[in-house]
């Protein structure tokens, strides 16, 4: 009985590791794609700062 928890213990630990790893990879992946979409909708506004009366044009409100 020992030995069965103490190798459910070893298997948990395991599979954490395992878990956080691909976590780890994942996160540095999304960061970097959050990072081009700020930057993507930072230039969009600056577009339309700068390009406001073609804008206003395009898009009547």
């Amino acid at each position: 009985m020992i030995g069965l928890m103490f190798g459910v213990a070893i298997l948990v630990t395991t599979a954490r590791e395992q878990t956080l790893r691909s976590l780890r990879i994942a996160t540095s992946s999304s960061k970097r794609l959050g990072g081009i979409v700020l930057v993507g909708v930072g230039f969009w506004f600056l577009a339309l700062a700068i390009f406001a009366d073609f804008f206003a044009e395009l898009f009547p409100v």
